[in-house]
């Protein structure tokens, strides 16, 4: 899906301790890499490599502030189902080609999170399980025994 020269940025909701953001660099190094976290968990001299944003991903004022626009924007926040809507909400339209969330808890949030996102499932997204990856699913096919949900959202 994504090939080395198609990413020149990516914004990651929930910097934590800072592997990921590092991580996304070396995948990309002549990409814009920034990040947004509400705690500051991480050493500070990451900040001396990254653009890092301190504060709420919820927070629609704060979102506002951030003008640019990204190749894609991952959310490894908080991984509540209500904070990724209120993320999303906040930061789809600054996603060029893809929106991910990583980290879909349990399969009512998942149900939550197609009902109530803007986005239609059955074309633009692909879920990402520890049993592989689909594209026009429906949540009964997605069982508890998947360890971990990644939504992988087209934007284009």
């Amino acid at each position: 899906m994504l090939g080395e020269s198609s990413v020149k940025s990516l914004l990651e909701i929930g910097v934590a301790f800072g592997a990921s953001i590092k991580a996304w660099k070396m995948i990309w190094p002549s990409a814009l890499i920034e990040g947004i976290d509400l705690h500051r968990m991480y050493d500070l001299t990451l900040e001396n490599d990254f653009k890092i944003y301190n504060f709420d991903s919820i927070d629609i004022d704060k979102a506002k502030t951030i003008t640019k626009t990204y190749d894609i924007i991952v959310d490894d926040g908080d991984h509540n189902w209500k904070t990724q809507l209120l993320t999303f909400n906040n930061y789809h339209d600054k996603a060029n080609k893809f929106y991910v969330i990583e980290d879909v808890k349990g399969i009512r949030s998942l149900e939550k999170l197609k009902k109530y996102l803007p986005v239609d499932f059955d074309k633009n997204v692909t879920i990402f399980t520890s049993q592989g990856h689909k594209r026009n699913f429906t949540v009964d096919e997605i069982t508890e025994r998947d360890s971990y949900r990644i939504l992988f959202i087209d934007m284009r």
